[in-house]
């Protein structure tokens, strides 16, 4: 499987396998070949997108292996301080059991929003080991203080910080073209409600740093470069691990794909919550609408009218009747919420 070595000069950690390597004139892959490659890789920190489609590209075989290297890295980097952060998903499940098959019952941690769909609940808590967190502040109190989490965190971070008066972010709503121009969404700062980026600041990053500050532990987190464009450059700025931060952290799957994830639940027949055999595709928190606007149909609210009516209800009525508000943010934003809708058979307004 090859050697792991993790050490603090230089803030690095090295690890022997590359999940790419390829034995001489292109025969069967060898996890113990180009050691000394990765290993200047990992300190000059020369990582690009074709490196990162080359990772992307190995076989499952050798991310098993090459991800689990890293974990035993981290961890020894942590000496042994190091916990699975678990949200109950499809990748956290995966990363669970390699992590466990690295070192036996490593313990997660699961921070418990209130907003999880009450199947992932019920699956973390098949799982034993598992502290659940909790945050300090509601959904209700951060959308209420602070705003609603729309399109995506960082153009809900944008809006934030245009509305308080930011020259700089102002005039990116004003740009048309680039990769940071955001013209296409300036009618998010005349919406007629709040908008931040502070939910998940709040309800998941504060309560991991309390329980870092509480515990020293450091996590290992399940996110994969192919989710998002700012995964993908964190891993190409940071690779897996990110040591000069507070907690210091490991994405030990981050080359990964979804196909990968699927692959290794079915060779290792792995249980998944029952959410998702009711047709989502993400189970996060369930009243979360980044990336909304791209869901089909039907989308993830029409879907959780059907399969989570109570909680639906909940979302949709306005915040003075104890509900959430969503309604009205939806329909700013122009998602289908199924309001006049029987069945998802049909179209809103039938």
């Amino acid at each position: 499987r090859g050697h792991v070595a993790a050490h603090r000069e230089g803030e690095y950690v090295t690890c022997t396998i590359d999940p790419c390597s390829t034995a001489p004139g292109g025969g069967a892959r060898n996890t113990d070949c180009f050691a000394e490659s990765l290993s200047r890789e990992q300190k000059s920190a020369v990582r690009d997108t074709a490196a990162l489609r080359r990772y992307q590209s190995a076989s499952l075989e050798m991310k098993i292996a090459y991800t689990s290297a890293k974990i035993r890295a981290f961890s020894q980097y942590m000496d042994g301080k190091v916990y699975v952060s678990f949200s109950g998903g499809k990748d956290s499940t995966v990363l669970l059991d390699l992590a466990r098959q690295v070192e036996r019952d490593m313990p997660a941690v699961f921070f418990d929003t209130g907003l999880e769909f009450p199947e992932i609940r019920a699956h973390v808590k098949s799982f034993g080991n598992v502290e659940i967190v909790k945050p300090r502040a509601s959904f209700r109190e951060v959308v209420t203080a602070y705003g609603y989490p729309v399109v995506s965190k960082n153009i809900s971070y944008k809006v934030w910080q245009a509305r308080r008066g930011s020259a700089a972010a102002l005039k990116l709503f004003s740009e048309t073209k680039g990769r940071f121009a955001l013209n296409r969404y300036r009618y998010l700062l005349d919406a007629p409600f709040p908008i931040s980026n502070k939910c998940c600041d709040l309800m998941k990053k504060a309560p991991a740093h309390d329980y870092w500050r509480r515990t020293g532990r450091a996590p290992i987190i399940g996110t994969r470069c192919e989710e998002s464009q700012l995964r993908a450059d964190s891993w190409l700025h940071n690779g897996e691990m990110v040591l000069d931060c507070t907690p210091p952290r490991c994405n030990p799957m981050a080359i990964w794909t979804a196909s990968d994830v699927d692959a290794y639940i079915e060779r290792r027949g792995l249980s998944l919550a029952d959410v998702y055999y009711m047709g989502y595709k993400r189970t996060g928190c369930m009243y979360c609408l980044y990336g909304a606007q791209g869901d089909g149909t039907p989308n993830r609210v029409q879907l959780l009218k059907q399969t989570h009516p109570a909680q639906w209800v909940r979302m949709m009525k306005p915040l003075d009747e104890g509900g959430f508000g969503m309604g009205e943010v939806c329909d700013y934003l122009g998602i289908a919420t199924g309001k006049d809708q029987q069945s998802l058979g049909g179209k809103e307004g039938d």
